[in-house]
């Protein structure tokens, strides 16, 4: 493959030429996302990002990003052509919607003992659904315990690849990848040991913790100088990530989201002013209840400071992630908040008490 495009070191084109050494699904920095990708060690830096990559005349992708660690050399990605078709038919309608997965973890079937215990034939092959996110398309379709053996008409292998081509096998996400948003996607179960075939519709869904986000404002809501905000991943990425919250890590990479919890809500910041005297160093704490109600996500706030508990508003927070002054409960006056707003608000130069989304 030939890589065109102009990176560091000179103002005229640059055309680097390699192999393709894999083909797999891998983590795009950019987006967060796991997708199919192209690898090759055609030399691809800084300022090759964007341009075209061919092979024998025709373009076969474009280059998106490099790997740059210790002990590595020549390691270059390509964003295949697979996915920027797919793109331009998503775009036909004027609007990107995105790429869709199921919302399924799994594991393995190796172990002859869990193939036993999930009722597995022998002659079958697939992988055990170990947890379903919340509101994600395989949210009350498919189930923890089932073990998926199709997408498709596709087989699923039971390491989580399919046979992509001759020699070459690919992880089964890819196959919901492939869909557009709306599609429904025929995936086959085993549940107790009965195979059958259900139809995942699959729409958009976000992580507890979503992001990185280049194309949109932050959520937030203010109220008493109280600044609340949707923890994502933008805000996170303030900080380099050894330097980030190692709560805000846990529920970025390892918790779901839930019911009870679509959001993880944050007290960010509290705006100095009388009302809020007491609390100024209060920051970066994760909200639980607000006015008693419990907070799933940022709506609910909104919600909660219409009722304020006999005239004071009570902020419960986790006391374990409010930085520098610890607290778990602020409690302020309802109507003092209210009268203080506009001041806040126009003290700090901003502009609405909550965010365009919010209101």
């Amino acid at each position: 493959v030939a890589a065109y495009g102009f990176p560091i070191g000179g103002d005229q084109l640059s055309i680097t030429e390699g192999v393709v050494s894999r083909l797999e699904v891998n983590g795009y920095t950019h987006s967060g996302r796991r997708l199919l990708l192209i690898q090759t060690d055609a030399a691809i830096n800084s300022g090759n990002s964007g341009g075209p990559v061919f092979k024998d005349g025709k373009l076969i992708g474009i280059s998106f990003q490099s790997y740059a660690g210790s002990g590595a050399e020549n390691i270059g990605y390509i964003v295949p052509i697979t996915l920027i078709e797919r793109f331009l038919a998503d775009v036909k309608d004027g609007r990107y919607d995105g790429v869709p997965s199921l919302g399924a973890f799994w594991q393995k079937t190796e172990s002859a003992s869990l193939r036993a215990y999930a009722k597995i034939p022998k002659e079958r092959n697939g992988v055990l659904i170990s947890r379903v996110v919340y509101g994600s398309p395989a949210w009350g379709v498919i189930r923890e315990g089932d073990v998926l053996t199709s997408v498709d008409g596709t087989p699923v292998l039971s390491d989580g690849t399919f046979q992509f081509r001759k020699d070459e096998r690919l992880e089964l996400s890819h196959l919901a990848n492939l869909h557009q948003m709306g599609e429904e996607a025929a995936v086959g179960i085993l549940r107790g040991g009965a195979a059958t075939t259900v139809k995942v519709k699959l729409h958009p869904f976000e992580p507890l913790v979503p992001g990185p986000y280049y194309d949109r404002r932050p959520s937030y809501f203010i109220s008493g100088g109280l600044l609340f905000m949707s923890l994502n991943r933008n805000f996170m990425n303030l900080w380099k990530p050894e330097n980030q919250s190692p709560r805000f890590r846990f529920y970025a990479e390892d918790a779901l989201p839930s019911q009870e919890r679509r959001q993880v809500v944050i007290l960010k910041q509290v705006l100095p002013h009388d009302v809020n005297i007491g609390y100024h160093k209060v920051g970066q704490a994760v909200v639980d209840r607000v006015n008693g109600r419990v907070v799933a996500d940022l709506k609910d706030v909104i919600e909660a400071f219409k009722a304020p508990v006999d005239g004071w508003h009570v902020v419960e927070v986790d006391s374990h992630s409010s930085g520098n002054e610890p607290a778990t409960r602020i409690v302020i006056d309802a109507k003092a908040a209210a009268a203080a707003d506009e001041a806040i608000l126009n003290r700090f130069d901003v502009p609405a008490d909550r965010s365009a989304d919010m209101r």
